[in-house]
């Protein structure tokens, strides 16, 4: 699906004026928001506009600031930013993963001992956290590579 698909959809779908309060822009930038390729009057609606700045903020070395952007508006759906689930083992065998996802634990928790040192969480402190249990998931996506590698041999 395409950004411009998104806001169509939300004109369509949501109630009258919703987007114009919510955005607080006029009705014809919203609607050019919605246009399709064809359309003569386009104009880069907020998603693509978001995307850039998250390509950005990782290009700055700020990969983790962009992914809790993804956490807060994935939230109100029940979801969180994962890395793609096609993780392929990059050491190519089980203790070698073994090794990196034990590794990327023991930082988890360090990061976790540290932010709960005063006893009290920051936003920061979480992000890190997060950013964190990202990569233990990804180690054991990776070990899980190795096993589907091996399957049915």
């Amino acid at each position: 699906m395409e950004s411009w698909q998104i806001f169509s959809y939300a004109l369509d779908e949501l109630p009258s004026g919703f987007l114009l309060r919510l955005f607080t822009r006029s009705y014809p930038l919203i609607q050019s928001w919605a246009a399709g390729p064809m359309n003569e009057v386009r104009h880069r609606n907020p998603i693509d506009r978001i995307a850039i700045m998250l390509a950005e903020l990782k290009k700055a070395g700020r990969g983790d600031v962009a992914r809790a952007a993804i956490d807060i508006m994935a939230l109100p759906l029940g979801g969180h930013f994962t890395f793609f689930e096609n993780t392929q083992s990059d050491k190519g065998n089980l203790d070698g993963e073994a090794t990196d996802a034990t590794i990327a634990l023991g930082r988890f928790l360090e990061t976790c001992r540290e932010a709960l040192g005063d006893d009290t969480v920051s936003v920061d402190e979480l992000m890190g956290i997060l950013d964190r249990l990202r990569f233990v998931q990804d180690e054991l996506n990776q070990i899980m590579d190795v096993i589907k590698s091996k399957a049915g041999r």
